[in-house]
């Protein structure tokens, strides 16, 4: 039995065909015994074959070896179909996997393009209502200065009112203060005349003489017209006094008023700084209230 053995190994040898890198030829050699890769030694040959020849040792190895040879080209065809099949499983997963890395991605574009949108929107209702503020804002610092100015023109008025009020009781005196004056005037000129009359003009050198009497009456009319212009003056200094106590006042309400309208204009300076230090907090605030309720929508 074993140079049948040996006999069969060397057919398979020779009548086996060549095995392909995947190894599918050699496959169908194998499990088709019907399309004549292998057929079994008779009887009678295997009886027979023995005595016409006897493979060498060394052809026997060498079948030996061959077999194995095809064993081992056989093994690497099936695990290089496997790993095939395990490349085209993975390259299905990555078409899967781009395809929904795509969807993704075209979601995160959709999403952004709704939020440049909203932002886009809001960044021009902050820009409308900033200008709007703006423009409110302008037309009450007009406002104020305007009142400002009304309250100004207000106060100057009643300062004139009092000027006039004042003023108005010494008015008569005033205009009666040229008459009286001229008549002063008048009064002092003509005393002074009889006095030079009297006294200086008279020819007392080269031996002139003079009445004594009529010295004495001369220097006693003097005298008279003096006391007569010492009584008006008499009379009239209550009256300049009274001027003069009244210019005392009227200039103490004009230094008051001074100081009143120096005070108003200090004011009005606090109160332009304090206005724009209310726009500027409403401003803030306005800032503020608008980022909250961004900070509201986003969330």
């Amino acid at each position: 039995m074993a140079p049948s053995k040996q006999i069969g190994n060397k057919k398979l040898l020779i009548d086996s065909p060549i095995t392909s890198p995947r190894g599918v030829p050699a496959s169908k050699g194998l499990s088709s015994p019907l399309r004549g890769g292998l057929r079994p030694a008779s009887p009678n040959k295997a009886l027979t074959s023995p005595l016409r020849r006897m493979p060498s040792p060394t052809r026997t190895r060498n079948g030996i070896m061959g077999s194995i040879s095809n064993n081992s080209c056989i093994m690497p065809s099936i695990l290089s179909f496997a790993a095939d099949a395990r490349r085209g499983r993975a390259g299905e997963n990555r078409i899967v996997d781009a395809h929904e890395l795509r969807l993704l991605y075209n979601r995160h574009l959709q999403w952004r393009f709704v939020n440049a949108r909203a932002e886009a929107a809001l960044e021009a209702q902050t820009t409308t209502a900033e200008r709007n503020l703006y423009n409110a804002w302008l037309t009450t610092l007009k406002l104020r200065h305007s009142v400002k100015s009304k309250r100004n023109q207000l106060l100057l008025l009643r300062q004139n009112m009092k000027l006039y009020a004042v003023l108005k009781g010494q008015g008569p005196c005033l205009d009666n203060w040229s008459m009286i004056d001229g008549d002063h005037r008048n009064a002092l000129s003509g005393a002074i005349c009889a006095l030079e009359a009297s006294t200086i003009r008279l020819p007392v050198v080269e031996g002139a003489r003079a009445e004594v009497q009529n010295v004495k009456d001369a220097i006693s009319s003097a005298v008279d017209v003096m006391q007569a212009m010492g009584s008006s003056m008499c009379s009239l200094l209550p009256k300049v006094e009274q001027v003069d106590s009244m210019v005392y006042e009227l200039a103490d309400v004009v230094g008051n008023e001074r100081a009143l309208l120096d005070h108003c204009n200090d004011l009005l300076s606090s109160l332009t700084a304090l206005q724009v230090k209310e726009c500027s907090l409403r401003t803030h605030l306005l800032q503020l209230k608008d980022a909250v309720s961004c900070s509201t929508t986003e969330v």
